[in-house]
């Protein structure tokens, strides 16, 4: 029963957490786009590829644990599905994250003396012309372009990894009484292969050599 709690409760937390992420990773679909019907479309394709990740991950774990050699191997083909499926919302998620960064840099710019002293510059024609143009720049919103040196962009591709790798991770069921027997037979086993071993190698080795037939006189 306590396993049976624990498990739906893993699953619970996962989904939570999901839904944050990959709701966090649809708006910045969204809003990635002017168009709403773009926009609604990349925040579906975001999500669907987000449930996907989350499937093929949980498959990777089942497979992993199949006692059948030829169907464990499809883990890894899984867990490379998955991650191929990440990707769309690594990007969107990071995206969103970084537009957020953007957002509230600007709206401290224009809360500080900052911006009235570049809109006075800007419009100041006797002005240094080098001037008045980085003034006119910071005027300009900048864009939330996202790159892959961006910390948004690897804050991103963290969050989404370790979802995927929670879902393929299962709470192991207790041990039985039988199991418990069964491998400490196993370690006691290997402790006494190691033993042995060890043993041997402190045996000095035999001499090696012609042997020699002690002679005895016939006269003493």
């Amino acid at each position: 029963m306590k396993h049976l709690v624990k498990t739906i409760g893993l699953a619970v937390a996962l989904l939570v957490y999901a839904a944050i992420l990959e709701t966090k990773s649809s708006i910045g679909a969204y809003h990635s786009v002017l168009d709403h019907v773009s926009g609604y479309l990349l925040a579906a394709l975001s999500a669907i590829c987000a449930i996907l990740a989350f499937t093929f991950a949980t498959i990777a774990g089942g497979l992993k644990d199949d006692e059948r050699p030829h169907v464990a191997k499809r883990a890894s083909w899984a867990r490379a599905v998955s991650c191929a499926f990440l990707v769309i919302p690594i990007l969107f998620l990071g995206s969103s994250l970084k537009k957020d960064a953007v957002d509230q840099a600007w709206a401290a710019y224009i809360a500080s003396p900052a911006y009235g002293i570049d809109q006075h510059l800007a419009g100041d024609m006797m002005a240094d012309r080098d001037e008045r143009q980085s003034a006119q720049e910071r005027l300009v919103k900048p864009a939330a372009s996202l790159t892959i040196l961006d910390a948004q962009f690897w804050v991103s591709f963290f969050l989404q990894s370790v979802l995927a790798t929670g879902a393929g991770l299962k709470i192991p069921a207790p041990i039985t009484e039988e199991e418990r027997r069964h491998w400490r037979a196993v370690a006691a086993g290997k402790k006494a292969a190691a033993t042995r071993k060890r043993n041997k190698a402190k045996k000095p080795a035999p001499k090696t050599g012609a042997k020699t037939d002690k002679v005895v006189p016939l006269f003493s």
